[in-house]
């Protein structure tokens, strides 16, 4: 899937391939974050990198989602809750928009669907557990883009991002799990 000024080199190869590795460090500091205006930034950062790395692959839908993206996490990480909602309709709407107009393959619209799942995970800045379980979900679906369009890189990326999210939810989920389930189990918490 690479250019052919790449050249077929290896070491060209496992360097692009190697660029998901900064977007995983900056996605996984994002999801850690408390606060939902420092996570849409470090997720600014993160999107700009993995735009670069859909023009190394070749991953077209991917590159045209990226800049609104990073507007649109840019955009939200300072705007009132109201302004939020307008914000991301706007870039849902573009972004099916894009779809419509560009898309090639049966795959490319994966990465609407993922996009539209990141969106709702910004609006969801006072609701850390939601927010991680929208961005696991918006992985999945950024994982099958990847490895349909032969990103090696992507795809990892993916897959530590979601284990990092699950590692770093289970906090947040603990409670809801030993009250729902393992009380309905007839365990308690006492002994």
């Amino acid at each position: 899937m690479f250019n052919v000024l790449m050249n077929d080199s290896k070491l060209v190869y496992v360097l692009v391939e190697a660029i998901p590795i900064i977007a995983l460090v900056l996605f996984t500091m994002a999801y850690r974050l408390d606060c939902g205006r420092k996570c849409a930034l470090v997720c600014v950062a993160g999107e700009i990198v993995l735009c670069f790395y859909s023009a190394f692959i070749g991953a077209w839908m991917g590159l045209m989602i990226g800049p609104l993206a990073v507007i649109r996490s840019a955009a939200t990480a300072y705007a009132s809750d109201r302004m939020m909602h307008c914000i991301a309709g706007v870039y849902i709407l573009a972004a099916w928009g894009m779809f419509f107009a560009r898309s090639e393959f049966l795959y490319d619209f994966l990465p609407i669907i993922a996009t539209s799942l990141g969106t709702y995970s910004l609006l969801c800045r006072d609701n850390p557990l939601l927010r991680n379980m929208t961005g696991i979900v918006g992985s999945m679906v950024w994982m099958s883009y990847y490895a349909c369009v032969g990103g090696v890189g992507g795809a990892l990326l993916q897959v530590i991002f979601i284990a990092s999210t699950v590692q770093a939810s289970w906090p947040l989920l603990r409670p809801y799990f030993e009250r729902r389930v393992l009380t309905g189990m007839g365990f308690s918490r006492t002994g």
